[in-house]
């Protein structure tokens, strides 16, 4: 092996190792939202359980938490979805410059 073809060989593996990585952030992002999925989840069950026969301030301060939870749960979702997308664009790249030293 010549030494361009170790140059070669190192770069195409640096570019794989960092799509590598960012594959592996995409899954931690979809673990942590995920887990916060759950907790809405769970705020919305109890919402529909307990709250229903609640009057005066009490059922106005958990709707109004209910209400901040789907309006943040939308904003998480979009801003989700911009981070997933530019990551899976930058993976794409560094799997072509990968592929350009195969």
């Amino acid at each position: 092996m010549n030494v361009m073809e170790v140059e070669r060989r190192r770069r195409r593996m640096r570019y794989l190792r960092q799509a590598a990585e960012l594959e592996s952030y995409l899954i931690q992002l979809d673990r942590a939202l995920d887990s916060c999925e759950r907790a809405a989840h769970s705020t919305r069950l109890g919402r529909n359980t307990y709250s229903s026969g609640w009057q005066g301030e009490a059922n106005l301060g958990f709707d109004t938490l209910y209400h901040d939870l789907q309006k943040s749960k939308t904003k998480v979702d979009r801003a989700k979805a911009a981070v997933v997308a530019e990551v899976r664009e930058k993976i794409n790249r560094l799997r072509e410059k990968a592929d350009y030293y195969s």
